[in-house]
């Protein structure tokens, strides 16, 4: 199956699926969810678990095989080289103060920082996954260094997740243009974090929207997607989920969907956002990261 077939998959089976937010997650996947946050250091579980819960006989032993490789000096190292590599070569405009009262800013900037930390590491995450249902072996020279990196880190930080069907006018407008826009079968968690503060949102949206189909763009995500794919095959398991190839394909349509179109997007979108308001300095590195 061609990589166009299996995102049009994907497309059309993600929203078919249950978002299992931490509230509506079973007894079973409770502990699944602290050791997802755990390990990658960030205190909410992304929509990418949140979608792979629905098939719960793959996303545990595939969570559990390939955890321990996450939790690596390694691990971290790449995230690092990636989050450098989706800051673009382009001028924005910063977000001046005013958008947000000093306490609401300050929630803004956490949340945006706890963001931009994990999602490097979430495209890590996405692409082992696919490249492992796809056969592949891992392809690391030397073993992994045996020093555990995780615990959620001190500082980051999560906003409640604004009910798209439950917004205003205004906001569904800026939803329904994101949306459309990254051609996405939803609205990120983060702009729904973001939705707390509309003005905030309103003015970041439209700063990241005027890059987003610009070719510069559009080459700067082929090449961070590129760089994952090399990154992540040190860290696949040695062990693969035998799966029923139907299910199997399910599974590698929406993982499709979360590694080329909704994670490197939010990655770039949240590097540009980023820069808005603390400088491409800023955007090149995490505060949190161990290395």
């Amino acid at each position: 199956m061609s990589l166009e077939q299996r995102v049009a998959d994907g497309m059309a089976r993600v929203p078919q699926l249950a978002d299992l937010t931490v509230d509506k997650a079973g007894a079973q996947l409770r502990p699944l969810y602290d050791d997802i946050e755990q390990t990658l250091r960030v205190p909410f579980v992304n929509f990418i678990f949140r979608m792979l819960a629905n098939f719960p006989a793959y996303f545990e032993p595939a969570w559990r095989g390939l955890a321990p490789n996450l939790r690596t000096l390694e691990f971290e190292q790449a995230a690092d080289r990636l989050r450098a590599a989706a800051v673009p070569d382009i001028t924005v405009k910063s977000i001046a103060n005013d958008k947000l009262a000093p306490d609401d800013r300050q929630a803004v900037l956490d949340f945006t920082d706890s963001i931009h930390y994990v999602l490097p590491k979430l495209l890590l995450v996405a692409t082992c996954l696919d490249l492992q249902l796809g056969g592949a072996r891992p392809g690391r020279a030397t073993a992994l260094s045996p020093r555990t990196v995780d615990g959620v880190a001190e500082g980051t930080r999560v906003l409640s997740f604004v009910d798209p069907a439950q917004v205003d006018d205004a906001v569904r407008r800026i939803f329904d243009d994101i949306r459309d826009t990254h051609q996405h079968p939803g609205v990120a968690s983060y702009y729904r974090g973001l939705a707390h503060f509309p003005d905030f949102l309103n003015t970041a949206w439209a700063g990241v929207r005027t890059h987003v189909t610009a070719p510069a763009y559009t080459a700067r995500k082929q090449s961070v997607i590129e760089l994952g794919e090399t990154l992540a095959k040190t860290f696949l398991p040695a062990d693969a989920v035998t799966l029923d190839a139907r299910v199997r394909n399910d599974i590698r349509a929406v993982l499709a969907v979360f590694r080329y179109r909704i994670i490197p997007d939010l990655l770039l979108d949240v590097t540009v956002i980023k820069t808005m308001v603390d400088g491409p300095a800023a955007a090149r590195r995490s505060r949190f990261s161990l290395v």
